[in-house]
């Protein structure tokens, strides 16, 4: 009875131990799934500051224009970037090496910005429906041309969020600069003309280059191109030039007879050929009676 008593109270003790056991293991899985679901539904701090990945604006695309059809030589002209791009800030542009036939003269950087009626009329799409607007970024180069010819530009790199972008070779055809001609001034002057003659009397005068060049000599016009309108009253006309007068600069020779008293007269005048203006004075000449 006494063995029997002891073996109960053994049984009992592991029966309660066994009991306590399970019951912590449990608790403790309780916990832990607990644990567990706190966790699941705790965002990390840096996750729940963390905001989605802004999504760039525009595309990036490079248009390139250049401002003149004929680029002339010593004439600036602009060389334009378009980049689909709103922020000037963020877009660079990294030009080649240019050789001595070109010159930089300016760089602008700017917003360029497109009301929504353009907007429609390019064919772009507004990034916001609401935009009333749309904005791109423009970079202008001012250069101007050394040298008459061809001139390869090497690619340009436009740099922007949307990455490096490399345009094509640029070739320029430079035409020589056609010079507006300088109109020349000659000045001529009367020789041989008396201050008064009688009527009926023959007078030979003559028309002169002031500043004569003999070199130039082939390069005058004729007589006949400074041949004046006759007055009434008088006989004038025009005579051969004796060489030796064409090397002093004699351009017109003329003989006057007078038919009446009075005065003979030639206005001043300025006539042109080519690039060179010719002013020929006025002359007057005081007719007397004839000689009896």
């Amino acid at each position: 009875m006494k063995l029997f008593r002891v073996t109960l109270f053994i049984l009992l003790l592991m029966t309660q131990y066994a009991f306590s056991q399970e019951q912590e293991h449990t608790e403790e899985q309780k916990e832990t799934q607990q644990e567990e679901q706190e966790q699941s539904h705790e965002k990390p701090a840096s996750q729940e500051n963390q905001q989605p990945q802004q999504q760039l604006e525009g595309t990036g695309r490079v248009t390139v224009t250049i401002s003149h059809d004929n680029v002339t030589y010593g004439v600036p002209f602009t060389l334009t970037f378009l980049v689909d791009y709103p922020e000037p800030d963020e877009v660079s542009v990294v030009p080649p090496e240019f050789s001595s036939s070109l010159t930089m003269e300016q760089f602008v950087k700017a917003p360029v910005v497109m009301d929504i009626d353009q907007l429609h009329q390019s064919g772009r799409r507004s990034r916001n429906p609401k935009d009333n607007v749309y904005t791109q970024t423009s970079i202008v180069f001012t250069m101007i041309p050394n040298a008459v010819g061809r001139i390869t530009l090497d690619s340009f790199t436009v740099m922007s969020p949307h990455g490096a972008r490399y345009t094509s070779p640029i070739v320029l055809v430079v035409n020589p600069r056609s010079e507006v001609r300088r109109i020349v001034s000659q000045r001529l002057i009367w020789e041989g003309a008396p201050r008064q003659a009688a009527a009926g009397e023959r007078v030979t005068f003559y028309l002169r280059i002031q500043n004569f060049i003999p070199e130039n000599s082939d390069t005058y016009p004729g007589s006949a191109f400074f041949m004046p309108q006759v007055p009434q009253g008088v006989i004038l006309t025009q005579n051969s030039i004796l060489a030796q007068e064409k090397e002093i600069g004699v351009v017109l020779k003329l003989t006057l007879i007078p038919l009446a008293e009075g005065n003979f007269s030639l206005p001043a005048r300025s006539i042109n050929r080519e690039n060179v203006r010719y002013d020929i004075p006025a002359l007057t000449i005081r007719i007397t009676a004839p000689v009896r």
